[in-house]
């Protein structure tokens, strides 16, 4: 449900960071409660310090927890030729969910880029068989063995670029034609047991421009991923083009190590965290939101879109208020969320799923694969709790719920658990696009930039889910949207929390100290 292109989590890993600085030669160590540190001069950057300041007691308790806890996590490395691959919990999860094992998938993973300048398709083409050889998942196909599914990965697999001449059409026909061929490629039936599950085509729609597109089953990749892939695709087409050895980011890990690294880590998991999983969310079921009798009478496939639009002005607003704070974009907007979430459904208590990319290890940052996953943040709003003391909870919330992260194990039970479909909260942190520098693009006169599209999956998507917020972080604005299944709620219905969504946020920034359980909802 996810188009375009994806980043790393809205607030860095703690322990991601712990890990940075300390292989920079920082030592850190807590005494009594007290974060201290020693550094080389000059080793630390501006904003390493001040996160350093600013996460004092999280750091803290990480060093402590790592103090105490005697039980060690075994450890993600290649696996020997002579072990199998399991699924991934994200793969079990997305297998389950669409029935992968008696029903035919589809790519829903789709980016569009226009290619501007001589294109050299044969370089492309080259680019794209260096690419699938790098990454293993993308020469896995899935097949049951003794009654389980496993990842079976290829020698080689055959992956072509399909070309179409679309220049004699005019324009408005054009860009019809290119929508259907998107929506034909992410829709096309496929067997996930016959690899390749990726597919790219190139519509020619001027003398020095064309439409690159990429789709792949959700199985082998995710939006993270396929930033990935268009890193890779064109920083080697770029080396080719210059006649270099093709030289990228070394991948220590490939995605089924890590697949076979989650089975192995599971019994960690749970003497770690297990009891204190059950402790904290054993007793919460679904909260499900108030449905609308007229959108059940009409019984409506698939799933509708209602835009989310966070203007400049209120998102610099945002921002002002959110460094007097201390505190990040991303964990206010999700605060106002959460406020109007327990508010509409008149709960004083809930489990919320805050989808991440997954990659808890800096050296899966190169690694194509199936990563993201929810985070499980129990928010509990009391009568006196204003919007800073709901923002307080849910930071430390969160910092917690990094630490326990199951991988989408939750998901990939069957039944599977009714607090798996909570409602959602996806944030699509800001990133620059492809970058091809200036020398680069006058040497082989290509240039790239998304093209945008609708994705087609929402309109026949069948998940019996709440409501889920997709919002996606740029130059200026935040926009995104609220998707909802058709045949539980309304578009009037989801227009009105939307409305209700802007009025929390801007009374979050303007009167932070409302308490919550007074503001009248619209």
């Amino acid at each position: 449900m996810i188009q375009g292109r994806c980043a790393l989590e809205p607030v860095e890993h703690i322990g991601n960071v712990v890990s940075r600085i300390c292989a920079k030669g920082v030592r850190l160590w807590s005494e009594n409660g007290r974060l201290h540190y020693e550094s080389p001069r000059g080793v630390l950057t501006q904003e390493e310090f001040d996160r350093l300041k600013t996460s004092k007691a999280e750091i803290v308790a990480l060093l402590e927890g790592a103090r105490v806890n005697s039980v060690s996590a075994p450890p993600l490395e290649r696996r020997r030729l002579s072990e199998a691959a399991p699924l991934s919990y994200q793969q079990l999860a997305h297998w389950n969910l669409y029935e992968l094992q008696c029903r035919p998938a589809i790519r829903q993973m789709a980016a569009a880029e226009t290619l501007c300048g001589n294109l050299d398709l044969e370089a492309l083409r080259s680019s794209l068989r260096e690419v699938v050889n790098r990454h293993e998942v993308l020469r896995t196909r899935f097949a049951i063995c003794e009654g389980t599914p496993m990842q079976e990965i290829l020698e080689s697999v055959d992956c072509r670029i399909d070309v179409e001449d679309l220049t004699a059409l005019p324009g408005s026909d054009r860009d019809l034609v290119i929508a259907n061929r998107i929506d034909e490629l992410i829709l096309e039936p496929i067997d996930v047991s016959v690899a390749p599950l990726l597919g790219a085509r190139v519509l020619k729609i001027g003398p020095d421009e064309h439409v690159l597109i990429v789709v792949m089953e959700h199985m082998i990749s995710d939006a993270y991923s396929m930033n990935v892939f268009l890193r890779d695709l064109f920083e080697t087409y770029l080396q080719t083009r210059a006649g270099r050895v093709v030289s990228l980011p070394r991948i220590p890990v490939q995605f089924a190590d890590f697949a076979l690294w989650q089975r192995k880590a599971r019994n960690w998991w749970n003497e770690r965290f297990g009891s204190a999983w059950k402790r904290r969310f054993g007793e919460l079921g679904r909260l499900r939101f108030p449905e609308d009798e007229h959108a059940q009478a009409a019984a409506r496939r698939g799933w509708g879109h209602v835009s989310v639009r966070i203007d400049s002005d209120l998102k610099k607003e945002l921002r002002n208020w959110c460094r007097s704070k201390g505190t990040t974009l991303v964990m206010t907007v999700f605060t106002a969320y959460a406020a109007l979430v327990l508010r509409w459904c008149n709960a004083s208590c809930a489990a919320f799923q805050f989808q991440i990319d997954g990659r808890f290890d800096r050296r899966l940052e190169n690694t194509m694969g199936y990563f993201a996953c929810a985070l499980y943040l129990r928010i509990d709003l009391s009568r006196e709790d204003d919007f800073v003391d709901l923002l307080r909870q849910i930071m430390e919330e969160y910092y917690k719920a990094y630490e326990r992260v199951d991988g989408s194990y939750l998901e990939s039970r069957v039944p599977r658990p009714q607090l798996s479909r909570n409602c959602a909260f996806n944030w699509v942190p800001q990133q620059a696009g492809i970058e091809l520098t200036n020398r680069e693009v006058a040497q082989h006169g290509i240039t790239c930039a998304p093209y945008s599209f609708d994705h087609p999956m929402l309109k026949t998507l069948e998940r019996d889910n709440e409501p889920v917020m997709l919002l996606y972080d740029g130059d200026q604005e935040v926009i995104g949207g609220v998707q909802f299944p058709l045949n539980r709620f309304s578009v009037e219905m989801m227009e009105r929390f939307v409305r209700n969504f802007s009025m929390f946020l801007q009374l979050l920034v303007r009167q932070p100290a409302t308490r919550v359980d007074q503001v009248l909802l619209g």
